[in-house]
């Protein structure tokens, strides 16, 4: 079940053009600045966009206008957990497999737990569940965080609900550039 979900609405969100991802992202960044908990975060893991997943650069940028403590996740592939660093400008990151920019390693670590996590997904349901790409990265990531988890997605990433097992994380606010479940 969550296979054919996954191949489905990774195809869908490889159609999207470059100008429907820009004009859908701003919306969903617009929501994202209109949350109190958002305004009073100091600190806020995001990540950096791939595939056609909602393109938060300009928010991050928004983040380090306005002083906010930035973090960006780093895969470790051996443990299948997220690195955590702070960043404070693109230059930190280095393209690394699977077309990801994460942080250099010589970034300041975070540890701990950031106020807010926005997390990517391939889809997520009315039921405020995720489906990642199926590494387990962000489950374990979130498991072992007290943080706000906010999911950013498209509408068209909506499904009424992803079946869930023990492991999964769930989010507590989900915002698509039409609404925010909650």
């Amino acid at each position: 079940m969550k296979k054919s979900i996954r191949k489905e609405l990774l195809e869908k969100r490889k159609a999207l053009s470059e100008k429907e991802v820009n004009l859908k992202s701003k919306k969903i960044i617009a929501r994202l600045l209109e949350l109190p908990q958002i305004l009073k975060a100091e600190r806020i893991h995001v990540y950096y966009p791939i595939n056609n997943e909602v393109d938060i650069r300009p928010f991050i940028e928004w983040l380090w206008e306005k002083g906010k403590k930035v973090i960006m996740p780093r895969a470790n592939f051996e443990t299948h957990e997220l690195d955590n660093y702070y960043i404070i400008t693109f230059g930190q990151l280095e393209e690394t497999h699977l077309g990801l920019h994460e942080p250099y390693t010589t970034s300041p670590l975070h540890l701990g737990s950031p106020d807010v996590i926005i997390v990517p997904g391939v889809a997520f349901g009315e039921d405020r569940n995720r489906l990642g790409y199926g590494g387990g990265f962000y489950d374990r990531f979130l498991n072992e965080s007290i943080s706000l988890r906010i999911g950013v997605a498209f509408e068209m990433q909506i499904v009424k609900q992803i079946p869930a097992e023990k492991h999964d994380q769930r989010m507590d606010l989900i915002i698509t550039e039409e609404r925010i479940i909650s």
